[in-house]
């Protein structure tokens, strides 16, 4: 039977016992089992060498196998520009060649596929070609400049390869009668560098072989020298004048060359922030002219190089810049202080000038309501001085004009007058409230200051006998908060110093106590008489409060069988009328709850009724005795009255 495998790997055939008989019925034993390992890839195959790219020598490469081949032979190794030779089995994968290129340029190494096969039979696939590039050509290198020749200044120098090149560094440059410097990389064929002469004479530029290599490791040739003749003699020239530094007025300039020119023009002077004039050639050495300031700043003064040349043709050096500070300008000084307006203290003024003076003093301060003294120079533009206020109102600050000079001799303008109101006053603080006293219900007060205050808050307010609440400020001068009493007697307002402050920072004096008697209990009256109960006759009753009350008329009085008249208002608190009683029986006299008022406005509670019984009908008497009439004997009466009585005694019978 044909066995067609499924994948690489091991295929294991095995066959049962018993699965055939013989012609007597036994079974078969089992078969001992046969296997194959299939292998149906390819190998592969690398090319790799450690060669760099590009190279200038011959070259090993490695054929490095993915699995062990038989047949790899030289002759399989195909070169484009090269030979192999030197091939070597390092093992059943790794195979090792030399390839020697032929001429610069690319070198390529090819092996084809199935020049080698595994064991079971497979040909290698084809492997990716390996390239280098072979140069071992030396880069050249040409040294150029732009400067003419003579030159008189330091000059850049191009060091320029004909290829790509590494290592090449400012110390590979030799400079006869000079040094190099500023060594610059432009690109990987062009390098630049200045080179200062040291001295007049030739100045020489050489470059060795070998200081640098191409990315083949060739060195370069030599340069060609590259040579220049220094003339470093130019003539100088000084600028110079008398003037004063800064100025204040046009100054004289002298042009002093170091040895004899030609061609020194009046149009080879260039003046910063100024006109040159009045040009002089005093001699062949010496130039004058007049400079004359275009604005306050600084004035240059200029000679270019070049301009004047001496007998060999050297142009001059460029003169050293003469500059002068212009300042026709008046410095001008501003006063200031960081001093709150208003104020309540002394403070200081700081007096600060647009450029340095000299010459200012204390004396120079002028202080309209107060003193200046503790002058301080802090530097030549700024001095401190303490103002201290005489009295409350407007303190001024003056510094009149030409007290104090800038160094070029101007003399300072007048200072804008500085000025601080002074206010030393504690502001006060009434605390009122339209409240009546007594009064028996929460009440607004108003806290009014004497000026606009800030800090002035709820916490500032002291109640006895009651709280504060619903704080509100209705400007910065005027306050209000409302006081809740807390039981009946006198409630307490107060509002200690120093809890708000004016502008000035003046903390206010401790208000004056504001007092309200808080009466919530409604005045009692009781009804009291003298007269003996029962009674006969009209009697007065006494009507006393508890407390001095008002409202309380005749006709608040109800008399039950009776009348009230006589009303009398003895005090505030006691009042009488006379009770007339109607007819015999039970007379009552009521006051009802609230026909009078308290001060703070309370209502009095009823009186608890008084009555009296009015009795004007004569008692009765009746004389009676149990004894027959007539008798023989004495005998006893009985007195009987229509009611009780007191006063009858013996001596009334008669």
């Amino acid at each position: 039977f044909v066995v067609t495998p499924t994948g690489d790997g091991l295929v294991r055939v095995d066959m049962a016992g018993g699965v055939a008989v013989d012609a007597a019925g036994n079974g078969n034993t089992a078969a001992t089992q046969l296997s194959r390992n299939y292998d149906k890839t390819a190998p592969t195959v690398t090319l790799s060498t450690t060669a760099v790219n590009p190279t200038n020598a011959a070259f090993t490469v490695t054929a490095d196998f993915s699995e062990t081949v038989t047949g790899f032979a030289a002759s399989d190794v195909t070169v484009g520009n090269g030979t192999a030779s030197s091939f070597n089995a390092v093992s059943g994968t790794k195979y090792t060649f030399v390839v020697t290129p032929g001429a610069d340029g690319p070198v390529t190494v090819d092996m084809a596929g199935g020049v080698a096969v595994d064991a079971a039979g497979n040909g290698n696939t084809a492997a990716a070609q390996l390239s280098r590039n072979y140069d071992k050509t030396a880069p050249t290198v040409m040294l150029s400049t732009t400067a003419v020749n003579p030159t008189n200044a330091a000059f850049t120098v191009t060091a320029e390869f004909s290829e790509t090149v590494t290592g090449f560094a400012a110390g590979d440059v030799t400079v006869g009668n000079g040094t190099a410097s500023s060594f610059n990389a432009v690109s990987g064929t062009k390098y630049t560098f200045v080179v200062t002469p040291t001295a007049d004479g030739p100045v020489t530029v050489d470059m060795a072989g070998g200081v640098a290599v191409d990315a083949a490791g060739n060195g370069n040739t030599a340069a060609a020298q590259l040579s220049r003749n220094y003339d470093k003699t130019a003539p100088t020239v000084t600028l110079s004048t008398t003037a004063v530094n800064p100025t204040n007025a046009v100054f004289t300039v002298t042009a002093e060359f170091s040895e004899t020119v030609t061609g020194f023009a009046a149009g080879d002077v260039t003046v910063g922030n100024g006109t040159a004039s009045s040009f002089n050639a005093l001699s062949g050495t010496k130039y004058t002219f007049v400079v004359t300031p275009t604005a306050d700043g600084l004035v240059r003064v200029d000679v270019a190089g070049g301009v004047a040349v001496d007998a060999a043709g050297n142009g001059n050096t460029a003169a050293a810049q003469l500059s002068l500070n212009y300042d026709g300008t008046s410095p001008t000084m501003t006063l200031s202080t960081t001093a709150v307006n208003p104020t309540n203290a002394a403070f200081t003024v700081t007096a600060e000038f647009s450029e340095n003076v000299t010459g200012f003093a204390a004396s120079d301060v002028t202080v309209g309501n107060g003193t200046a003294g503790s002058f301080n120079a802090l530097s030549g533009t700024k001095y401190t001085f303490v103002v201290t206020p005489s009295a409350d109102g407007l303190v001024t600050v003056d510094v009149a004009g030409g007290v104090a000079v800038d160094a070029a001799g101007n003399g300072n303008l007048v200072a804008t007058q500085l000025s601080r109101n002074y206010d030393k006053t504690a502001p006060t603080v009434t605390l009122s409230t339209t409240a009546v006293n007594p009064t028996n219900a929460v009440f607004t007060v108003t806290a009014e200051f004497s000026e606009t205050v800030t800090g002035f808050a709820v916490g500032d307010v002291t109640v006895g006998n009651g709280t504060v609440g619903s704080f509100n400020a209705v400007s910065g001068t005027k306050y209000t908060f409302v006081v809740t009493p807390t039981g009946d007697g006198p409630v307490t307002v107060d509002m200690a110093g120093g809890v708000a402050v004016d502008a000035a920072g003046n903390g206010n004096t401790a208000a004056t106590q504001l007092s309200r008697n808080y009466d919530k209990t409604a005045p009692t009256v009781t009804l009291s008489t003298t007269a003996v109960n029962p009674t006969n006759a009209a009697f007065t009753v006494t009507a006393e409060f508890s407390e001095t009350v008002t409202g309380f008329v005749a006709s608040d009085v109800t008399v039950g069988n009776g009348t009230a008249s006589s009303f009398n208002a003895v005090s505030g608190t006691k009042y009488t009328f006379v009770v007339t009683p109607t007819g015999d029986g039970l007379v009552r006299v009521d006051v009802a709850g609230g026909v009078a008022v308290d001060a703070a406005g309370n209502g009095n509670t009823a009186a608890t009724q008084l009555s009296r019984n009015y009795d004007k009908t004569a008692p009765t008497v009746t004389l009676s005795t149990t004894a027959v009439n007539p008798t023989n004997a004495a005998f006893t009466v009985t007195a009987e009255f229509s009611e009780t009585v007191t006063g009858f005694v013996a001596s009334d019978v008669t």
